[in-house]
């Protein structure tokens, strides 16, 4: 606080003699804060800003006027103040008593100095030290007070000062060390970031939690619910994000225009309102995000040079490589509004499992909003995985598995379908028709054109038949390849030949 004192001297006698000279005398000690403020304000530094702007003894004004009136009262001995001195300050003297523990100081210092030794160096530097034994009632002046000697650790500090660290014996350091207790979810981002980072050659992307409403405006996701927030600093971007794909979105044409192909994927969390807790906390969804874009695809290029079909096989490798079962494609019922209405898929567990995973083309509006257009058109895809969905299911273990006793027969199964037929039917068709025996099963072409009639699509499938207890005849492959032709004409397809 800021403190001054004003007095008036003259000569003898308590008023002043007419014709006698007069002085008023004022002394002051100014606020740190304002001083230090004002000096920033107007950058103005000087030697009154550099001295005040520190917390100065509050007392000092009583003391250099006192000193002041000795000088005074030396060169000329009949002045004297005629009245008290006037205090315009409000302010209190800070000095005050802090407890000291001799044997904190000597745990915290490594030195055995004795109570006694402990006692005599506080004094020393102006201290009042009183009492006896394992505490000391330590007395810190109004000097010492000020934004310095605050708290017992500020004494151990003194005593180590003047007792000299270099008197202090060397010693080794000893401690427990506690391993942390494993994380599960941590192990898995780690997991999740060494094999997208590593095999899917994909590039680690960090964005703001804040989204904003441009993007939505471009995605078509700003009519849902948001947790939104004043944020003074970016205009526009109040609304804290539900989800982390729109933020990965906003980076693939910054990213697209400096490479032909990018692979982008991040991990983070969204905030969902609607499901807040009873401390009107939201609900936090731990989500991997994955965009990818490349050129489009020529007539010469095979059906899976798509980045559908890379970022699905990806996301199959990682949930394999986190010791998870297989994931079930199926097209996606309610598509959200960055996603192709028709090339959506949800990924799950089995049937009507959980969703794990959400993968989609872009759509097309989107990717135009997005800015993938004319020279940047590309061919994108992004997907969502649920962390906290991968993290509830149980990993497998990892059996031993023996090399096949019985050699396999290869075989190759091609299905005419109508176009709307899904592909992952089919597929578990055939696997049914097996009845065991389907070791393996890879879709490796996929044909559309004017000679299959419109409408309509061929698939054709590498199929392992491998039986554990016998080897298998072309006899029964045959059995195999009839149950097939009954399986798909079911779904209305039929088996090509020929």
């Amino acid at each position: 606080e800021p403190v001054a004192l004003a007095g008036v001297m003259g000569g003898e006698g308590s008023k002043v003699a007419e014709g006698t000279s007069q002085l008023l005398l004022e002394v002051a000690a100014f606020d740190p804060v304002v001083v230090r403020r004002t000096s920033s304000r107007l950058g103005l530094r000087t030697d009154a800003s550099t001295r005040f702007e520190k917390h100065l003894d509050p007392t000092l004004p009583v003391k250099a006027a006192g000193h002041f009136a000795r000088l005074l009262q030396e060169l000329q001995p009949g002045v004297c103040f005629p009245a008290r001195l006037a205090d315009a300050g409000d302010w209190s003297d800070p000095a005050h008593t802090l407890t000291l523990r001799t044997d904190r100081v000597r745990r915290a210092l490594g030195a055995q100095i004795s109570d006694r030794e402990q006692a005599d160096i506080l004094r020393s530097l102006g201290f009042g030290v009183r009492g006896e034994g394992a505490e000391l009632q330590v007395d810190v002046p109004s000097a010492r007070a000020t934004k310095d000697v605050t708290i017992e650790q500020d004494l151990v500090e003194e005593i180590g000062r003047l007792y000299r660290y270099g008197n202090i014996p060397e010693a080794a350091l000893h401690a427990s060390i506690t391993p942390p207790a494993p994380d599960p979810r941590r192990r898995m981002v780690r997991a999740i970031q060494d094999r997208l980072a590593g095999a899917a050659r994909c590039h680690e992307v960090l964005s703001y939690s804040f989204q904003p409403d441009e993007l939505h405006a471009s995605l078509g996701t700003g009519g849902e619910p948001y947790l939104t927030v004043i944020n003074p600093v970016a205009e526009g971007m109040a609304r804290i994000r539900r989800d982390v794909l729109p933020s990965l979105l906003a980076n693939l044409t910054g990213n697209r225009r400096q490479r032909s192909r990018v692979r982008l994927f991040e991990i983070g969390k969204g905030y969902r309102p609607e499901d807040a807790s009873a401390r009107d906390e939201p609900r936090e969804v731990h989500q991997l995000a994955l965009a990818w874009a490349c050129p489009k695809a020529g007539k010469q290029d095979s059906y899976d040079a798509t980045c559908l079909w890379g970022l699905r096989a990806a996301i199959d490798d990682l949930v394999a490589s986190l010791s998870r079962p297989a994931l079930t494609w199926r097209r996606s019922e309610s598509a959200p509004s960055w996603a192709h209405p028709v090339k959506c898929l949800d990924g799950r567990v089995g049937e009507g499992g959980e969703l794990i995973a959400r993968l989609a083309e872009l759509e097309p509006g989107v990717a135009v909003a997005l800015g993938l257009e004319g020279e940047l058109q590309s061919d994108a895809a992004a997907a969502e995985v649920s962390i906290d969905a991968l993290l509830a299911l149980d990993a497998r273990a990892h059996d031993y598995k023996s090399i096949p006793r019985y050699p396999s027969v290869k075989v190759d199964v091609a299905v005419l379908a109508p176009d709307e037929l899904p592909a992952g039917d089919l597929a578990a068709a055939i696997t049914k028709a097996g009845k065991g025996s389907v070791h393996a099963l890879e879709l490796f072409d996929l044909y559309r054109g004017e000679s299959l009639g419109e409408g309509r699509k061929s698939l054709a499938w590498h199929v392992v038949l491998q039986s554990p207890t016998k080897t298998l005849s072309d006899k029964e492959a045959q059995k195999f390849l009839s149950r097939v032709e009954r399986a798909v004409a079911e779904l209305g397809a039929e088996l090509r030949t020929g």
